[in-house]
């Protein structure tokens, strides 16, 4: 996978710059450990935070991507 990043990024302050990466994944452990993950579904955002905090919200759709991918294997 190729990342792909913009000539921008947010300016803080001492002159550093924050960049953010967006990773478009379909496997699990590509995204498991990132700092956030935002769930999208039918193009709206369903959900956003870490792996632990999306999968307490049970009937959520990232537990529902879980779900669906575990029981596919």
């Amino acid at each position: 996978m190729t990342p792909l990043s913009g000539n921008g990024g947010v300016q803080l302050p001492g002159g550093q710059k924050q960049r953010v990466t967006i990773v478009v994944a379909h496997r699990l452990t590509t995204i498991k450990n990132t700092d956030a993950i935002a769930v999208v579904k039918n193009g709206v955002a369903a959900a956003k935070g870490s792996h632990e905090f999306l999968m307490k919200i049970g009937d959520g759709a990232c537990a529902s991507f879980v779900a669906l991918h575990t029981s596919s294997m």
